[in-house]
Formats: C-alpha cells, sequence, structure tokens
C-alpha cells in the first residue's frame, strides 16, 4: 500500500525477470521448474503498481544443473 512505501526515500526489489515480462509472484520459482539455467534479473523501484517503476539494474543468474 502507499502508505508503506512513504517510510522510505527509495523502496528498491530484485525480481527475477527481465520486466515487463515475467511481471508477477514467484518467477524465479517458476523459471527453475521450467528447467531454465540463465534466469534474467532486475532491480527496480517499486512504485503503486505491480512490478511497475523504473528498472536501475538488469543482469542475469547463471545455474549449474
Amino acid at each position: 500500500p502507499p502508505f508503506f512505501l512513504n517510510f522510505n526515500k527509495k523502496n528498491l526489489v530484485l525480481h527475477a525477470s527481465s520486466l515487463p515480462q515475467g511481471r508477477g509472484s514467484s518467477p524465479l520459482t517458476w523459471q527453475i521448474l521450467e528447467s531454465k539455467n540463465i534466469i534474467p534479473i532486475c532491480l527496480f523501484e517499486i512504485s503503486e503498481g505491480v512490478d511497475e517503476g523504473p528498472v536501475y539494474i538488469r543482469d542475469h543468474l547463471e545455474l549449474d544443473g
């Protein structure tokens, strides 16, 4: 809720998708279950919408196995 966003100047989230693709809950879990070895990650600022707001960093994780 917006009430909680006002506690901090910046509210950042590390999300395991290449936003805006992969929006929603538990993207890391779903990608692992799909046997993906390269998982995109984004560091972005939370806004009132779901998985919206400016993206600060895009990178990826590489999994063995």
